[in-house]
């Protein structure tokens, strides 16, 4: 089973939103470096931000057990409403692979 867990990040909210979710993936039961593809979306309003988040992830992944990683991408589809067009996005993603 492949299981793809879509992360997004908004309004300069790296630390917060990251460390949490991140460690939250990672720790869930049942939950192996070849089950599940964590990708985070960067949905913040300048597009140098995108810098900031992938420092961020690359920080908090270093402290996951081996194996795991995170991907980062930019919000490509609608930006700001709600986390839907970075979500879309991962999903593309997904599918274009």
């Amino acid at each position: 089973m492949h299981v793809a867990a879509i992360i997004a990040t908004s309004c300069q909210r790296w630390a917060t939103t990251l460390e949490r979710s991140l460690a939250s993936v990672v720790a869930q039961q049942g939950v192996w470096p070849n089950t599940v593809e964590i990708i985070v979306v960067d949905d913040n309003k300048h597009p140098d931000e995108i810098i900031e988040t992938r420092r961020v992830v690359a920080q908090v992944m270093s402290g996951a057990p081996a194996g795991f990683s995170a991907i980062v991408l930019p919000n490509v589809r609608t930006k700001g409403y709600s986390g839907t067009g970075a979500w879309n996005t991962a999903v593309d993603d997904l599918i274009s692979r």
